[in-house]
């Protein structure tokens, strides 16, 4: 939160282990203070339940983050 009153830019790089254990519901409070919201297109699928990514990061962006950006893993 300091980071955001102090105009600095936060990025938060989604795990697993966070997707995981949090949902999306929990991590909405977190979501909001996000400006860059870095995952993989799996990870990102199970958070938001959506197969589609530009849907999935849609979803994500009415969250908070102003881009999302999303690793693909080759050949997945």
């Amino acid at each position: 939160m300091a980071a955001k009153e102090h105009g600095v830019v936060v990025s938060f790089d989604l795990e697993k282990h966070v997707v995981d254990e949090y949902g999306l519901e929990r991590l909405k409070t977190m979501l909001e203070l996000t400006d860059i919201l870095l995952s993989n297109k799996l990870d990102i699928k199970t958070l938001t339940g959506r197969e589609d990514l530009v849907e999935a990061a849609r979803e994500i962006m009415r969250c908070g983050p102003k881009l999302v950006v999303i690793s693909a893993i080759r050949g997945v």
